[in-house]
């Protein structure tokens, strides 16, 4: 275990103890005596200095007076100089100025003071840095290099946009992950901030995903401010959105005191698809109670519309495109330069016109270089680009091929926040080998202090939580086992945030009834569970959730997260049977802001929830002929339902080619595979290549249905393309319903029930469909909602 050793004045004695009870007694070496002026350290002091793997240092005008402390710092230097020891100064005087602390130290112009007071944040900062569950050499807070190439222009804007007159309160970096946003941003910060000292370990770091809005900012911000309580934010949320951005700024404010940097990941939380800024940010930029300097560091994949960018002058946005080959060959260079690695020119030419702007695929080719001879290199090159080019779905299907890193994968994904020491404990191995391997695809996401923190990507999230795949019950019982020890502890401040977000979710699901009784309810986490709970069919629960947010809560969450939550309380009404009751939710929805389009679309998938496909295909075609460019996440699902209906109108000529556009706008899109089939296979023009291939996508699938739906493939192919035996096609369809009891048996039945059709023989559809079907569940296909 680390041991920490933690050097001070006399006059800073009480704030030592404090760390120390923090930290813990049995990981610190602190002395009981008040040391005085001129006197010098003990033999036990100086073996403690040899032995600690952190040196604390809290500086005050009385350090640099002190003797005693002076050749514990020369005894720190030693060990700095053979890099055996971890250094954290801290700033604990605030009349001390880093002139006068680099005046004495020289040396420390390097090292990151932080100016802090609060005993709980040292401790914090501290504990991360014992880092005890990370081996030599696995540190996923560090940049895997300091080399920074070919953005010279995109820093050049950023300097011109955020000039002071500018009142510059955010900077935007827009562009695909690892494209080096995040790199960009940091030497913004060294070359214009001047401020050398700061690594990416040492800034603040925010993760938000898609509808996560401003109660989750501030619950992870409350992470690094120690002068914020959860009650603090409970009673936020209760009184209204406004109190709730009066907390944010507090919050920044307390951290601009300590020159922390904030920088975000945000996934359309902050800036959305469209290039709009939601309301909320808008807010707390325009707040004039918000430190005078730039509070916010954005990373996101999406880049401001012009409209946006005129309206926020205080944000400052640029795009980071891909790299040119001329820049790519400079970074090579570089990279080969920092890692001591020989090249020729040969090898800069074949490198660096792969097809590939990542600056990580030049680093894995460098240090492919540094292991191995060019020619074994050059065979890891299709390898390393791969890995910066993979569809969700062929990154889960090469990971399950690994049952322990798969099932690591599930559990991030229930639990969505993680830490290493959770995650040892659920599945009582040592886990790090397992997220290094995660890691090289990207999947995780790091944040909180010292990144403690693991979720995974968003998009990977979803599609995992979507394919229904199960936990091993022998982790599923220690989840629960942990869970119920939650359940009982009193003192949220007890708990660190990964452990206070699971319980909080886990409580709310437990009670979901009884929802009124919560002790707070949080937009952004009863929206993630409103969204569970649909993909486990509990709709009755997903109106409770929904009605209690929009009708019986104060003004806590946003349009934008109430404008979610009404859309999957209209589906949770629709898949619940409650007609009548969709049509008045679709109402006032329509009043309260939904599009025509959405309205149109939430009427037709209820009137084809209830068979009802000629009035369904009347709405879908209505929501189609609504402004397309806006909703066009939106309109891909009503092309999809579109053509779904057409399909079981028997009209496949006007669904094939709703089918063929969602299919190539994203074929790794398994709701997209389906319909394209069905219809491929019963037009008559059938193209067997592009059949295997989707019949290939499906069996790849993580989708728990995709058995039953490739057995039924086979089938229809057979059947259609080689002219096969009805009465064999219908039989091999049965028996394929009795070996799938358990799974979706919609595809299947519609199958069976065109070939009886053709073959007037119907009433055999209908005896199998009465003897398998229980509920409208049983069966459904792969509708999208």
């Amino acid at each position: 275990m680390a041991k920490v050793f933690i050097s001070h004045s006399s006059a800073n004695h009480s704030l030592a103890k404090l760390v120390t009870n923090e930290i813990g007694r049995d990981l610190v070496c602190l002395d009981e005596y008040s040391f005085r002026a001129g006197e010098g350290i003990t033999d036990e002091i100086k073996s403690n200095i040899s032995s600690a793997e952190i040196f604390v240092l809290l500086l005050s005008s009385k350090v640099l007076e002190s003797t005693w402390v002076n050749e514990e710092i020369d005894i720190l230097t030693i060990r700095l100089f053979k890099k055996t020891i971890k250094f954290c100064p801290f700033i604990v005087d605030p009349e001390l100025s880093r002139d006068t602390i680099w005046d004495k130290y020289p040396w420390m112009k390097d090292w990151n003071l932080q100016d802090c007071t609060n005993a709980k944040r040292i401790a914090s900062i501290v504990r991360k840095k014992i880092n005890t569950t990370y081996p030599k050499g696995f540190n996923p807070s560090c940049m895997r290099s300091k080399v920074f190439v070919g953005r010279n222009r995109e820093l050049n804007s950023l300097l011109n946009d955020s000039m002071p007159f500018n009142n510059c309160r955010a900077i935007i970096a827009s562009g695909f992950p690892q494209i080096g946003r995040r790199r960009l941003l940091l030497e913004y910060i060294h070359r214009i901030l001047g401020d050398n000292n700061v690594n990416f370990e040492d800034v603040i770091q925010i993760n938000l995903h898609s509808n996560e809005g401003l109660d989750e900012l501030c619950t992870q911000l409350k992470d690094f401010a120690y002068t914020t309580t959860y009650e603090t934010i409970y009673k936020c949320l209760n009184q209204g959105a406004q109190s709730l951005e009066n907390l944010c700024i507090t919050l920044i404010n307390e951290l601009a005191q300590h020159n922390d940097y904030i920088f975000i990941v945000d996934d359309r939380s902050i800036v959305k698809p469209s290039g709009d800024i939601e309301k909320w940010f808008s807010s707390i930029l325009d707040s004039n109670k918000l430190p005078n300097k730039i509070n916010f560091y954005i990373v996101t994949q999406y880049y401001l519309n012009k409209q946006a960018r005129n309206e926020h002058k205080n944000i400052v946005t640029t795009q980071v495109p891909d790299m040119s080959d001329a820049d790519k060959s400079l970074l090579f260079k570089a990279y080969a330069e920092e890692k001591s690695v020989r090249y020729s020119n040969e090898h800069i030419d074949y490198f660096v016109h792969q097809p590939s702007g990542f600056p990580g695929f030049i680093l894995d080719s460098i240090e492919d270089l540094g292991r191995c001879n060019f020619d074994i290199a050059k065979s890891y090159t299709l390898k390393n680009l791969h890995q910066y080019d993979k569809t969700i779905g062929a990154i889960v299907d090469e990971i399950s091929s690994d049952k322990d890193t798969f099932q690591l994968l599930l559990i991030i994904a229930n639990l969505e926040y993680a830490t290493i020491d959770w995650l040892n404990e659920i599945m009582q191995v040592d886990v790090l080998p397992l997220v290094e391997k995660l890691l090289r695809y990207s999947a995780l996401e790091f944040f909180g202090i010292e990144n403690q923190y693991i979720r995974l990507h968003r998009h990977l999230e979803d599609y995992l939580l979507r394919s229904e795949q199960k936990i091993d019950k022998k982790y599923q019982k220690i989840i629960e086992d942990k869970t119920k020890k939650l359940f009982v502890e009193l003192d949220d401040e007890a708990l660190d945030l990964c452990e206070h977000m699971y319980r909080d979710k886990m409580l709310l699901i437990k009670n979901i009834k009884e929802i009124a009784t919560q002790k707070y309810v949080r937009p952004t986490l009863t929206l993630k569970v409103m969204v569970e709970q649909y993909r486990k069919h509990n709709y009755d629960d997903v109106i409770n959730i929904g009605k209690y947010i929009i009708y019986e809560t104060s003004n806590s969450a946003y349009d934008d997260v109430k404008y979610s939550v009404r859309y999957w309380l209209c589906l949770a009404l629709c898949r619940a049977g409650n007609r009548d009751e969709v049509y008045i939710e679709a109402e006032r929805f329509l009043h309260a802001g939904a599009s025509n389009y959405v309205y149109n679309f939430i009427l037709g998938y209820n009137e084809r929830l209830h068979y009802n496909y000629i009035k369904a295909k009347a709405y879908f075609i209505k929501a189609l002929n609504n402004n397309k460019e806006k909703y066009t996440q939106y309109y891909i699902k009503a092309k999809h339902e579109l053509a779904m209906v057409y399909m079981k109108l028997g009209q496949y000529d006007k669904a094939i080619k709703l089918a063929k556009e969602n299919y190539e706008n994203n074929p790794s899109n398994l709701y997209n595979v389906e319909p394209y089939f069905r219809c491929l296979v019963c037009s008559k023009e059938a193209d067997i290549n592009v059949l295997k291939t989707l019949r290939q996508e499906m069996l790849q699938s993580q989708s728990v249905d995709s058995p039953i739906i490739v057995d039924t493939f086979d089938v229809e192919m057979q059947y259609y393309l080689y002219h096969g035996n009805h009465w064999q096609a219908i039989n091999d369809l049965k028996d394929i319903l009795r070996r799938h009891l358990r799974l979706k048996k919609g595809y299947t039945l519609d199958a069976l029930k065109r070939i009886c059709t053709i073959n007037e023989c119907l009433q055999v559809y209908n005896d199998t469909r009465s003897k398998y079907i229980k509920n409208h569940e049983d069966e459904e296909e792969l509708w999208i909602d």
